[in-house]
């Protein structure tokens, strides 16, 4: 290594902390860091690839890096650059994903399940493909509602991704079944009998004798059999007054009710024999169109890395050092992707870094699981925390920990108390402020608070740069980007613009909707209001009085002579519309949907013309190329000749289906208030952190027929984890109260 890397890789390794030496200077064998949101992780895995290239003799294209998305790889890669220099570009960094098509793309002779037109399914074939699948559902079927069949499409999607992701294929999804219909067969019976008996009438006998059955079965370690056992012995060992121990068994059977009904009832059973059929028809409909989704990417690589020890062999031998970054957050496929490429070593050099308390992808409670399962594949492992946080004042640190320490799946749980994870603000600057709680009594007061407070902190000298909007959904960063709007002041939106939100798409599909149907009057009346078109006031309160008057449409008033009766301040204007919507309308059906669409763009005088006269006009024409890009891909995935009604019918299933088409904003200055999810903001930091919609048990989604207050906070200078900045950090939550409506959205 060079000098002048030695002086960077001393100069930066002086600056860590007692902890960060020690994960950077234990190169050989399995670690396990456990590093807190703000302790430096990004720079530790940067360090600890520098010490293994200064004291190994291997190349840096022998460490792979594994992470999760795209933004991490490019900022590993920055530090890594800024540390090692050219050699950077040659570590292997990649997501998951990236990394297993990286393998199916060097070794395509090896995985003859994907043929050489084979694609990626697309989220809108996938909610058609699944639509097809519950059509051959029987009537009747739990998971086909008469008044709405395909309510749970996109729960299918989620639960099947998620048993992809788990691992978990049809035939082990069968075997789960089998072994429930047979504990429901034997221990059904006395379920039944026990649930349905009063509570009042329930003896300590009832509760002994059900115990006593399901302990002493063949079902046993069966994981419902263990956990009723659980509830009951619990019961029946209270040490209390009788009375007292009787008021506990209604609790205890309305538990065991749940699991019942949740696994093992008729209901139970035949809504995972639906799930069966709707997973076997998805995973057939791949194979048959040629396609395949995200998750198979990597069960395609574990299948072929188990059955083809030559091919594992060759990235065993390449990637001689394996880091795995957010490792809380892998899923089932991805561990065993890193214990695959692990195997040939006793105690392979594995390093993994993650939070249990901070499992953003994964369920509640898997994150855990993934410390425990990183402590048995790989036995003696060193367990590293990593508690200084660089970035957030201690009154934010403290209240999180209040928070978080309530979860009993902690890793400080698993390890019995030998090792802290409590955070510590290292950064003396940073003067503890206090967290902040407002509250609305309505969603669009809170909106208009949060955008009041955004305000006075920017005129009160903070960077519009330097504050964040933190929401639970992507849909509801647009209600608060509307009002920043309104306001004049400058946003992003992380994830992009959502361009089937914005006002003039929304008009303009409205357009090519009424081209299939001029007879719907709603349409009608609003494209005539459209700016584009330009019809007066007066004259349409002139339409809908003449057309209320006469009952009859407005398409037949304006498109016949009936018009002359109407009292128009501009008659010709309505004539010349009038003209142009039946001209449209005739070459929708004559066009395939792309030719169509760029018609009706370019007429002379139309749309793109009024566009051009709007200060935003760049914005909304790249709002309208993305729309037209979509346009392009699924005219080129059509079987057929695409026309404009089938482009209608696809963007209604994306608007009920809440399918996403983003587009990324150009801004003319990075000095702009940051509106992003949760999720998002992992990794990123702001001087004030504004958290809107925090409602009870969910941020962001309601409780069932149940009223309550909706909050928002607000960190001033509190930051998330990701780049140190200045100031004194605080929190301000705002809130509102409105009825709520919510259900169940598992299956």
């Amino acid at each position: 290594m060079s000098n002048a890397f030695e002086e960077r890789y001393s100069s930066r390794y002086e600056e860590l902390n007692p902890e960060q030496k020690k994960a950077v200077d234990l190169i050989e064998g399995p670690v396990l860091v456990l590093a807190g949101p703000g302790t430096g992780k990004t720079e530790l895995l940067a360090m600890r690839i520098a010490n293994i290239l200064r004291q190994t003799q291997l190349s840096a294209s022998n460490i792979l890096c594994l992470t999760f998305t795209e933004a991490a790889v490019t900022e590993m890669r920055s530090r890594l650059s800024e540390i090692i220099g050219p050699d950077a570009n040659r570590v292997a960094v990649f997501t998951f994903h990236a990394f297993c098509q990286n393998v199916i793309s060097e070794h395509s002779e090896r995985f003859a399940q994907l043929g050489s037109d084979a694609e990626l399914i697309s989220e809108l074939e996938q909610v058609s493909m699944l639509r097809g699948i519950i059509d051959t559902l029987p009537h009747g079927d739990p998971y086909k509602p008469v008044s709405n069949p395909y309510l749970h499409v996109k729960n299918f999607l989620s639960t099947v991704s998620d048993l992809k992701r788990e691992q978990i294929t049809p035939d082990v999804l069968v075997a789960g079944i089998e072994m429930e219909s047979k504990f429901s067969a034997l221990h059904g019976e006395s379920l039944q009998t026990f649930i349905g008996t009063h509570a009042s009438s329930l003896k300590r006998q009832h509760f002994e004798d059900l115990r006593s059955e399901l302990s002493g079965s063949d079902f046993a370690e069966y994981p419902i059999s263990v956990e009723i056992v659980k509830i009951l012995t619990q019961l029946l060992e209270l040490d209390v007054e009788e009375k007292i121990w009787k008021k506990h068994r209604a609790p205890a059977k309305a538990t065991i009710r749940k699991l019942y009904e949740k696994h093992v009832s008729p209901t139970a059973l035949a809504k995972q024999r639906s799930l069966l059929q709707v997973y076997n028809g998805y995973e057939s409909g791949l194979r048959q169109s040629n396609r395949y989704d995200y998750n198979d990417m990597i069960n395609f690589v574990i299948e072929r890395f188990r059955s083809d020890s030559e091919l594992l062999m060759i990235y065993q031998e390449r990637y001689q050092y394996i880091l795995v970054d957010e490792y809380q957050d892998t899923n089932t496929a991805q561990n065993e992707t890193v214990a695959l490429l692990a195997s040939f070593f006793e105690r392979p050099n594995v390093f993994a870094v993650g939070d249990d308390d901070q499992s953003v992808f994964r369920f509640q409670g898997a994150s855990l699981e993934n410390v425990i399962y990183f402590d048995r594949q790989f036995p003696g492992a060193e367990v590293i925390p990593l508690i200084r946080n660089y970035r957030s004042q201690q009154t934010i640190l403290d209240a999180a920990h209040a928070l978080i320490a309530r979860n009993s799946n902690r890793a400080v749980n698993y390890f019995g108390g030998s090792i802290e994870k409590t955070l510590i603000a290292a950064n003396a600057d940073r003067t503890p402020a206090p967290l902040l709680l407002q509250t609305y009594a309505s969603e669009l007061e809170e909106l208009h608070g949060v955008a009041d407070a955004i305000e006075k902190r920017i005129a009160g000298g903070a960077q519009a740069e330097d504050i964040a909007v933190i929401v639970r959904k992507n849909r509801h960063a647009d209600e608060i980007a509307s009002v920043l709007a309104q306001r004049g002041i400058p946003y992003r939106l992380d994830k992009g613009e959502s361009v089937l939100n914005n006002p003039f798409i929304q008009r303009f599909i409205g357009l090519l909707t009424l081209l299939a149907d001029p007879s719907r009057d709603e349409l009608l009346f609003q494209t005539l209001a459209w700016e584009p078109f330009a019809a007066g006031a007066r004259d349409l309160v002139a339409l809908q009085r003449y057309c209320r008057h006469n009952r009859t449409g407005l398409w037949d008033v304006i498109s016949s002579d009936q018009l002359s009766e109407v009292q128009l301040a501009d008659p010709d204007g309505i004539r010349t519309v009038t003209e142009r919507i039946n001209n449209w309308s005739r070459i929708s059906l004559e066009m395939p949907a792309l030719e169509a669409m760029d018609t009706i763009l370019q007429d002379s005088g139309g749309i793109i013309t009024t566009l051009l006269g709007k200060d935003n006009s760049l914005h909304t024409m790249l709002r309208i190329y993305r729309l037209r890009s979509e346009l392009v891909t699924l005219s080129e995935k059509s079987d057929s000749t695409y026309m404009l009604e089938d482009f209608i019918r696809d963007l209604q299933l994306y608007d009920e289906y809440n399918i996403e088409l983003s587009e990324k904003t150009i801004r003319a200055s990075d000095d702009a208030v940051e509106i992003t999810t949760a999720h998002s903001s992992k990794g990123h930091q702001y001087d004030h952190v504004f958290i809107i919609k925090a409602v009870k048990k969910r941020l962001g989604q309601r409780d069932r027929f149940q009223p309550h207050e909706h909050s928002a906070w607000c960190c001033t200078n509190a930051g998330t984890p990701g780049y140190t900045r200045r100031g004194t950090p605080s929190l301000f939550c705002r809130s509102y109260a409105s009825p709520a409506f919510d259900y169940d959205q598992s299956l």
